[in-house]
């Protein structure tokens, strides 16, 4: 029996815009959440999204996401123009954005 245990992480920035000029509480439509975890590997599967992507978004929004962890092999891609998740299987990692302003 293995004593190996899953450990998970989890890096994150989330913004919220006020298009009301600063005045009033950011509104629902008004967000940009981007993540970065590690994963057990029996839940890699549940981040894969409708539809995958043939080819990776842009990836610059990863740069912005204050972690330590290589984000080279995140070569998996699901989502669509508003919503994406790539994944890296390797190493259990997974990376979201979900955005709307």
């Amino acid at each position: 029996m293995s004593n190996f245990v899953a450990h998970t992480r989890l890096d994150f920035d989330i913004n919220f815009y006020n298009g009301e000029e600063g005045r009033g509480v950011p509104g629902p439509s008004e967000w940009d959440h981007r993540v970065v975890a590690t994963v057990p590997e029996a839940e890699l599967k549940a981040w894969e999204l409708t539809p995958a992507l043939k080819e990776a978004p842009d990836k610059a929004w990863l740069k912005t996401v204050p972690t330590t962890l290589d984000l080279t092999g995140v070569d998996e891609w699901y989502g669509n123009e508003r919503r994406f998740v790539g994944i890296d299987r390797k190493r259990r990692i997974v990376v979201y954005r979900n955005w709307k302003n």
